[in-house]
This record gives structure tokens, C-alpha cells and sequence, in this order.
């Protein structure tokens, strides 16, 4: 993947999250569900899953949803990023930048494309020294596409010179037989995502478009087919979940998971799908089965699956066992990311606070303080004996 097809994928990501969001008509969006919007929204990415979960359940990112769509919220954007630089890698630093401009729906992500447009229909390589250095850095890192441009320049100019002797009907067809080479040089391959995109986008249908768009997917890659079935319902199942359209995405995931009743992360989405309709003994049902499915091939319970569950018995008034899968999930993310264990403690504090236990809820609450400080202090690192010193 190119930087400028990542960028891409981060910034549609942002705006159909912005999308999302302008669907709920100003209902509140939980921290669970931003975090499993993301992973939807973002499947080439799962190296950096771990870190946007954490990311997204930052108060200062939360804040930034609030002005989704706004066209707002530069100066916001840039503090909040600022404050993760010592925590991430200047990639996600990055990634994270393209993502919350497409939530804002400032444009900035889309710089790039827009210089590229300009840089295609100007014709006069004086005029392109007077741009901005971004548009030159951008158009000079083409190499081969530049010097097609300069080149085809030069001929013209050569046409045209030679006008007083040559027929205008020549010289134009020249002229166009140059344009329409460079135009036909310089055009980027179509992806299989756009091309599937454009060929399933008229249906009007959610679970008949997203079935759509994965056969054409795997129409192209016929090596995938042996998995089609599981993957395909899954897939399906995690589009119409990431659109909203849950009951439809939960007979999905019911397919998926009767096919391959090992995959948690089929599990988990078809309990996220049931707790968004409300249905959280069934969410309780799916998520316990997915931390079932992991347990039965040796692995670690998920931090994510146990959290989930966790929101879904405070639904239900169970506090004490919520509490219990909180703090399962403090003490395995304390290993792998602090902002993540803060989320959890977080989470904790309000299952004290529902149960009378104040006392608790304040300690659970100042660790997490601790944890988000920690991790943008200028030498914080990532590891268990740092986070550890928090809870203690």
C-alpha cells in the first residue's frame, strides 16, 4: 500500500465515521462503539487496531467527535496530536491526523489530491514555479509523470512555433494526440475496492450491497474462495454492523459464527450488534462465547471481549460481575497499553459508583489520571512496571 493510499483509507474512515455519527441525530456515541467503528472502518490495519482502540477512548478524541462533520476543530486537532507524539510513532501520529480530518471534514487530508488536479491541467511549467513549495514537493516526487509533462510542453511549444507553416488542423490534432497520451499516462489504476464500490453502489438494499461488494471482491481473488462462506457472512456482518443496520448484521455474524464457531472476532461483533438493539443477554451470550472460543485454543482472554461484557452486565444491573471483567481487563491491558488499562479503570469506577462504593471509584478514577499523564509525559515508556506504578 502506497503512503497516499494509507492516507486515503484513513481519511474515507474519518468521514464515514462522521457519517455514523450524523446518523444518531445527536445521541451520544459510546466509547465501545467508536472503538469497534474503527476496526471496521480500517480492516487493512490491524497492526494498529491496539493503538487506535486506545486512541479513540481518549476525552480529548471524544471531544473532536463532538465537532464531527463541522468543517471545524483544526487548532483542537492539532493540541490532541501534539499530546500523543510522545506516546506513538510519528506513523500513527500520521495516521491518526488523516483519520480526525476526515471526521472534522476539514479537507486537509486531501491536500495531496487537490495540487495533483491542479498540477494535471496546467500546461505552462513557469506558472507551476509560483505555486506553493507543496504542490512542487508533491509534483516532483511523480518523477517520470513530471518529466512526461515537461516533455509534452516542449513538443507543444515545438507545434506551435511551426504553426505559420503547418495546417491548424494538424498542429490541433498534434496538440490533442499529446494531451490525451500524457491524460492517459499520468490516470491511476482503478483499485478493486473502487471498482467494487462503483459497480455495487446502486443497490439499494444494505446486506444485498455489502454481499455485492465481497463477491466482487472475491471474484477477483479467487484464492480466497475456500474461506467465502465464513468470511463472506462475517465481512458482511461487520459492514452492516459499521452502518447501523444491526439486525440485519446479527444474521449474518449467526452465519458466520455456525460456520467457524472458533473466530472471537465474529463473536464479539455479533454481541456488539445485539447490545446496540438492547438485547444484552444476548450480547452477554455472544461475547462469553467468543472468550470460550479463545480459551479452547490456548490464548489469552481478550482485554476488548472482556470489556464488552463488562458494558453489557451494567446493563443488565450486575455490577459485581462487571466489575469483575473490568478488572480483568485493567490487569491484562496494564501489560500491553496504559491508555487502554486507563479506559478500563475508567469503566471500573463507574460500575463502583453504581454499586455505593465511592471510595473505590475515586482510586480507580485517579489511576487512570495517572495512567493518561503518564503516558504524555516526555519519557514515558510502554511497560508494565511504569503503568503498574499508577495502580499501586
Amino acid at each position: 500500500m502506497t503512503k497516499q493510499e494509507n492516507a486515503d483509507d484513513f481519511y474515507a474512515a474519518g468521514r464515514q465515521l462522521a457519517e455514523h455519527i450524523a446518523d444518531l441525530e445527536g445521541k451520544e456515541v459510546s466509547t465501545a462503539s467508536l472503538q469497534a467503528l474503527i476496526r471496521d472502518l480500517l480492516p487493512r490495519h490491524e497492526e494498529l487496531q491496539e493503538a487506535l482502540r486506545s486512541i479513540v477512548a481518549r476525552p480529548d478524541f471524544r471531544e473532536l467527535v463532538k465537532l464531527a462533520g463541522s468543517g471545524r476543530g483544526i487548532p483542537q486537532r492539532d493540541a490532541f496530536l501534539g499530546r500523543l507524539t510522545n506516546v506513538y510513532s510519528s506513523k500513527v501520529i500520521s495516521d491518526v491526523k488523516h483519520l480526525t480530518s476526515g471526521l472534522l471534514q476539514t479537507g486537509a487530508a486531501n491536500n495531496s489530491h487537490a495540487e495533483t488536479n491542479i498540477q494535471k491541467e496546467d500546461s505552462d511549467p513557469e506558472e507551476k514555479n509560483t505555486k506553493k513549495s507543496g504542490g512542487a514537493n508533491n509534483y516532483s516526487a511523480r518523477g517520470d509523470a513530471a518529466s512526461q509533462h515537461k516533455g509534452s510542453t516542449r513538443v507543444a511549444k515545438r507545434y506551435v512555433a511551426i504553426a505559420a507553416i503547418a495546417s491548424i488542423a494538424t498542429v490541433a490534432a498534434a496538440v490533442g494526440a499529446l494531451i490525451a497520451n500524457r491524460t492517459i499516462t499520468n490516470k491511476a489504476p482503478i483499485s478493486v475496492e473502487e471498482q467494487a464500490n462503483k459497480k455495487c453502489s446502486s443497490v439499494s438494499d444494505a446486506a444485498e450491497r455489502y454481499s455485492c461488494y465481497i463477491n466482487f471482491r472475491r471474484s477477483q481473488n479467487p484464492a480466497t474462495a475456500s474461506n467465502e462462506t465464513q468470511l463472506s457472512h462475517k465481512e458482511i456482518g461487520k459492514k452492516l454492523l459499521a452502518n447501523g443496520s444491526y439486525i440485519a448484521a446479527i444474521k449474518e455474524l449467526r452465519i458466520a459464527v455456525e460456520s467457524n464457531p472458533n473466530d472471537s472476532d465474529a463473536w464479539g461483533n455479533l454481541g456488539l450488534a445485539s447490545a446496540y438493539l438492547e438485547n444484552h443477554l444476548e450480547a452477554i451470550n455472544a461475547y462469553t462465547a467468543g472468550l470460550q472460543s479463545l480459551k479452547a485454543r490456548g490464548l489469552s482472554e481478550s482485554p476488548n471481549l472482556l470489556e464488552m461484557r463488562g458494558h453489557s452486565l451494567v446493563k443488565i444491573g450486575e455490577f459485581s460481575s462487571a466489575i469483575v471483567d473490568y478488572t480483568k481487563s485493567i490487569q491484562a491491558n496494564l501489560k500491553i497499553e496504559g491508555n487502554a488499562a486507563a479506559n478500563s479503570l475508567t469503566y471500573r469506577a463507574d460500575a463502583y459508583t453504581k454499586t455505593g462504593n465511592y471510595g473505590a471509584a475515586s482510586r480507580d478514577k485517579s489511576a487512570a489520571e495517572c495512567l493518561y499523564k503518564l503516558a504524555e509525559s516526555a519519557n514515558y515508556k510502554n511497560d508494565y512496571q511504569s503503568n503498574l506504578g499508577c495502580i499501586e
